[in-house]
């Protein structure tokens, strides 16, 4: 190695401080206003956090939720319940029935799963179809039980998932309902202020986002967790707004493209 020669940090360690709140960013040299559109108290945490590493972050839910009662009892031999979502494992949590054989996506709602004690037989990333694919992989099922929301019944990778598995008998019932909160279309006129960027975690809060917000001014940052949403993004972003940037790591990710 030369001496004297200037080396840029790897990717990966760069993330790693992000993410152990070791490495901030100067507000004074970032003007961009993070809006976080996840549920109101997923945003106030997220923003309290990135609050601490500098940046200005305010929530803007998109999306609130209402769950319902589980929809089944316990569950019979060989059946398979699918979670491709954390509210639908909270309706779960409500009766804690017997769950014969769980497939996830991961990595938030295995997570969840598993800090709630169950074992998943099955997770993958990618969103509903790729679990589909995985579930059609290994062993399968004799029966499978998919909790939704009204959004997921009309989604359509959760419908193309569906007809993927449909050699195997699928129950999709409802376990929780999603809505655009009553304030939206208010928060939406802090959108004005330029520049800033968007948080989303779920094709929801996208589908709310839009009906609301087009007649504001392109966000210069887009920040996608989650697959299934970054795909959410491109295929119903406006032409004149920005491609998304995935995250599995929502704060590192934010904080890493705010110093660009």
């Amino acid at each position: 190695m030369n001496a004297g020669r200037h080396h840029r940090p790897c990717h990966n360690s760069v993330m790693r401080l992000f993410a152990r709140g070791r490495l901030t960013c100067d507000v004074s040299a970032v003007t961009t206003t993070w809006f976080i559109t996840r549920e109101k108290e997923d945003a106030e945490a997220d923003c309290a956090s990135l609050r601490l590493r500098g940046l200005d972050a305010i929530p803007m839910p998109c999306v609130t939720t209402t769950l319902l009662p589980w929809p089944w009892n316990d569950a019979e031999a060989d059946t398979m319940t699918v979670f491709t979502s954390r509210r639908a494992v909270d309706s779960w949590l409500q009766t804690n029935t017997h769950l014969s054989r769980v497939a996830a996506t991961a990595p938030a709602t295995s997570r969840l799963l598993d800090r709630s004690g169950i074992q998943v037989q099955l997770e993958t990333e990618g969103g509903a179809i790729a679990l589909a694919e995985a579930i059609l992989a290994g062993r399968r099922p004799a029966r499978i039980r998919y909790p939704t929301s009204n959004i997921g019944l009309e989604a359509v990778e959760q419908n193309v998932a569906v007809s993927m598995l449909a050699e195997i008998p699928v129950d999709r019932q409802l376990a929780y309902e999603v809505h655009a909160p009553a304030e939206l279309p208010r928060s939406t006129a802090a959108l004005h202020r330029a520049p800033y960027g968007l948080v989303f975690a779920s094709p929801s809060a996208i589908r709310h986002f839009l009906r609301h917000a087009l007649e504001a001014p392109p966000a210069q940052h887009v920040v996608c967790f989650g697959q299934s949403t970054l795909r959410a993004w491109e295929r119903a972003r406006p032409p004149e707004w920005p491609a998304a940037t995935f995250t599995r790591n929502l704060h590192a990710t934010v904080l890493e493209v705010s110093a660009r």
